[in-house]
C-alpha cells in the first residue's frame, strides 16, 4: 500500500496550471492502472473483483487557491466529489464531527487531499485514530503529489488494493471496549457507489472486527468471576502435571481425526472404526468415540463454566489437554495424564511458570486443530465439524448433553431474517445453505486462517455436512481413511512430568501477594492523589491553580510508574475488565473539543478516579482469593499438590 509519507522523493508526474488545466486522468485502458506500484513489483498487479479500475479519476485545481477539486467516474457517470468551489468548506459542512472525541475510530472513504483528516484533527487533536480507505492506489498517489507537508498524516493507516487482511488485523487490533461504540464510517464522497464492492467489503470487516470483539468482551464478562479461582485451583495439580514439549513433532507426518461434536458426525463415527492414527477429541465426543470401541489418543478443555463436567460424561481415563485456567470440576475429577498449557502469561506472573502457549479462538475444536499441527500431524482430518445446525438439533445424537425438546421447539421456529445472532452461510456440498451463528462464524473464519498460514498441511473436511471451510479439502472420511491412514503404534514415547522435582507453589504465591499488596497501597495513593487534583479543577482560579496542578502531576505520575513495575495485572485483568467497562465506554470521561479546558481535564481526572477505585476492587479480589488458598493449604497441609498420577 502506498503511503503518502512515502512518496516524498518522488517527482510529480504532471505539474498543475492555474484555472482547469487537467492534473492527471487515468482511464482503464492505462496500462499504468493495471500496475502495482513502484517497488511492490511481489504483490499481485490487478484484482477485477472490486472494480477499482473501473473508475477513472481527475483531479484540477478548485477556484479556490491552494486547493483541489476531484472528479469521478464509473459507467458514464460523472461527479465531483470534492467541489471545485470551496473544496474545504464544502467538506466542512458535511461533515458531521459534533460529540466525536479521543476515542472516536474514523473509517474515511476517500483521501480527499487530507482535508477531511485536517478536520478532524481540528476537532479532536492530532492523535485521532484514522484509517483511510483509498481503493485506487494511482489516485492515492496522485493527492500524495500535491501535498508538500507529508508528515502530516504520519499517523493516518492508509489502505487500498486488496489489502483486506492487514486491514482487518489492524483494524480489529485497535479496538477495545472503551471505543467500539465510537466508531464512525465517513463517505461524503460517494465511494459506495463508485467503489460499490470494495466498498461492501471493507464494511464487512468493520461488522465482523466489532462482532469479533463483542464475543470477547461477552467471554471477559462470563469468565471474570472464574477465572483466577480456576488458576488457582488448577495450579495445585501442576506438580502431577505432564511436560507437553516431548510431543511436539513426534506424529511428524501421521494422520490424526479430530472428532467434534456437529450433527454430521452420526453419519460418518461408523467409518473411524477403521482408522489407526492419531484421534483427538473434544471432551462432548470421548463418549462418541468409546462408543465404537475406540479410544481417544487425547481429549481437550479450554472453558472455565462449571457445565464442562457433564460434557465428559463421566470419562476422565484418557490423556487431557487443558487450559490453565479451565474448569476446577474436571480438573480434579481427571484420572489420566494432564498436560497444561495457556494462551497468554498470566501463569508466569502468578508462579513465575511458563507453560507452551497455544492459540485459541472461542472454541476448544481450534485448540485440538492447533495441537494436531504442533504434535507434526498431517493430514489433519476433520469430522463433527459443522459450524452451524440442522432444524432439528445442534449435536451429534451421541453427545448432545443439553440439548432437550425445548431447544429443538425453538430451532424449529427459528425465523434467521428477524435475528441478529443467526445467519445463512454456504454449506459443505454445493448449492447447500445452512443454519450458523456468528460465533460459529468466527470459528470458521479461524480455521481458514490456519489453513492459510500452514500451507504445509493439508487439511480434510470429512464432516460431510455443516459450513463449506474455504481452503480445506472435501473429502468423504471413508476416502480419507483409504487414502491416508497410517498406525502410531510404533510411536516411542515416554511421558516426562513437568516438574522432575516438586514444585514449591505455596511460597511463590506467598510472593505474589506481597507484588498485590504493594500495588493495592500505591492503587490507593493514586487515587488519594487524583482526589486532589479533582478538587483544584473543581475550584479552578487560573491565577493559582495552575501551580497546584503543576506540583500534583508529577506526584501522581511518579507513583503510576512506581506501579507499572510490578507485574501483576494480568491475575486480576478480567475482573477489572468487568468492573471497568461501562466506566472505560463513557463520553463523559473522554476529551470532547466542544469543552474548554478545564472541564475537559476535570471529566477526564473523575473517569481516572473511578478507573482506579475498579483496579483497587480487583487487586483486593485476587488478594483474597489467594488469602483463602493459602489458608486451606496451611489447614490441609497434606495437600494433592505432590501426589503421583
Amino acid at each position: 500500500m502506498p503511503n503518502p509519507n512515502n512518496l516524498s522523493s518522488e517527482k510529480k508526474e504532471q505539474q498543475v496550471m492555474p484555472g482547469e488545466t487537467k492534473v492527471e486522468q487515468v482511464t482503464p485502458s492505462d496500462e499504468k492502472a493495471k500496475q502495482a506500484m513502484p517497488g511492490d513489483e511481489d504483490k499481485p498487479k490487478f484484482d477485477p473483483t472490486y472494480g477499482i479500475y473501473d473508475v477513472d479519476f481527475e483531479i484540477r485545481n478548485s477556484k479556490t487557491s491552494g486547493e483541489y477539486s476531484l472528479k469521478l467516474t464509473k459507467d458514464n457517470v460523472s461527479k465531483y466529489v470534492i467541489s471545485k468551489y470551496a473544496p474545504r468548506e464544502k467538506i466542512n459542512e458535511k461533515l458531521d464531527l459534533y460529540n466525536k472525541h479521543s476515542s472516536t475510530v474514523f473509517v474515511v472513504f476517500g483521501f480527499a487531499f487530507g482535508y477531511v483528516v485536517d478536520e478532524i484533527y481540528k476537532r479532536v487533536g492530532p492523535n485521532a485514530n484514522i484509517f483511510v480507505i483509498e481503493p485506487s492506489p494511482k489516485l492515492l498517489k496522485a493527492q500524495a503529489n500535491l501535498i508538500e507537508d507529508r508528515t502530516r498524516y504520519s499517523q493516518v493507516r492508509f489502505y487500498n488494493e486488496i489489502c483486506f487482511n492487514r486491514f482487518y488485523a489492524n483494524f480489529f487490533e485497535g479496538l477495545h471496549m472503551g471505543n467500539v461504540d465510537y466508531i464512525e464510517v465517513i463517505d461524503i464522497f460517494n465511494y459506495k457507489f463508485f467503489y460499490d464492492k470494495y466498498f461492501d467489503r471493507i464494511q464487512g470487516i468493520i461488522d465482523v472486527s466489532i462482532s469479533d470483539l463483542q464475543t470477547n468482551i461477552g467471554t471477559v464478562g462470563a469468565i471474570g468471576d472464574r477465572y483466577l479461582g480456576n488458576l488457582l485451583h488448577n495450579s495445585k495439580y501442576l506438580n502431577q502435571s505432564f511436560d507437553i514439549k516431548p510431543l511436539k513433532n513426534k506424529y511428524k507426518g501421521l494422520p490424526a481425526v479430530v472428532v467434534m461434536a456437529g450433527p454430521s458426525l452420526d453419519k460418518n463415527l461408523e467409518e473411524l472404526k477403521n482408522f489407526d492414527g492419531l484421534i483427538l477429541a473434544i471432551g462432548r465426543t470421548i463418549q462418541s468415540v468409546k462408543g465404537i470401541g475406540k479410544n481417544p489418543d487425547f481429549s481437550f478443555i479450554v472453558d472455565y463454566s462449571v457445565k464442562m463436567d457433564a460434557t465428559f460424561g463421566g470419562f476422565y481415563d484418557i490423556p487431557l489437554v487443558a487450559l490453565i485456567s479451565c474448569a476446577q470440576e474436571v480438573i480434579q475429577k481427571w484420572q489420566d495424564k494432564l498436560y497444561f498449557i495457556t494462551h497468554d502469561e498470566t501463569l508466569e506472573e502468578l508462579l513465575g511458570i511458563k507453560l507452551e502457549s497455544f492459540e485459541i479462538n472461542v472454541s476448544v475444536s481450534t485448540l485440538a486443530i492447533e495441537f494436531a499441527r504442533y504434535l507434526g500431524a498431517d493430514p489433519i482430518i476433520i469430522i463433527g465439524q459443522d459450524l452451524g445446525f440442522t432444524r432439528k438439533k445442534l449435536y451429534s445424537k451421541t453427545c448432545n448433553i443439553y440439548e432437550g425438546p425445548k431447544i429443538t421447539e425453538n430451532l424449529e421456529k427459528l425465523d434467521v431474517s428477524k435475528s441478529d445472532f443467526h445467519e445463512i452461510v454456504p454449506g459443505y456440498y454445493d448449492d447447500e445453505e445452512i443454519i450458523s451463528t456468528c460465533v460459529f462464524t468466527n470459528i470458521k473464519r479461524w480455521i481458514q486462517r490456519f489453513i492459510k498460514s500452514n500451507p504445509h498441511i493439508k487439511v480434510i473436511n470429512s464432516t460431510e455436512g455443516g459450513a463449506r471451510i474455504e481452503g480445506a479439502i472435501q473429502m468423504p472420511l471413508k476416502e480419507a481413511i483409504e487414502k491416508y491412514n497410517v498406525s502410531t503404534s510404533n510411536i516411542d514415547y515416554t511421558p516426562e512430568l513437568l516438574f522432575p522435582e516438586p514444585f514449591d507453589i505455596d511460597a511463590k504465591l506467598a510472593e505474589t501477594l506481597d507484588k498485590l499488596n504493594l500495588k493495592h497501597d500505591l492503587t490507593k495513593e493514586i487515587i488519594e492523589k487524583s482526589k486532589e487534583l479533582m478538587l483544584i479543577y473543581e475550584d479552578y482560579d487560573p491565577f493559582t491553580s495552575p501551580d497546584k496542578v503543576k506540583e500534583i502531576y508529577p506526584q501522581i505520575h511518579e507513583l503510576e510508574v512506581e506501579s507499572s513495575k510490578i507485574p501483576v495485572d494480568l491475575i486480576y485483568r478480567y475482573i477489572f475488565e468487568k468492573l471497568s467497562y461501562s466506566i472505560s465506554r463513557d463520553p463523559r470521561y473522554k476529551y470532547q473539543a466542544k469543552r474548554d479546558d478545564v472541564e475537559n481535564a476535570l471529566q477526564i481526572t473523575m473517569g481516572s478516579i473511578l478507573l482506579y477505585k475498579s483496579l483497587e476492587l480487583a487487586i483486593n479480589d485476587s488478594i483474597v482469593r489467594i488469602k483463602s488458598l493459602l489458608d486451606d493449604d496451611c489447614e490441609n497441609p497434606d495437600s494433592d499438590q505432590t501426589e503421583s498420577s
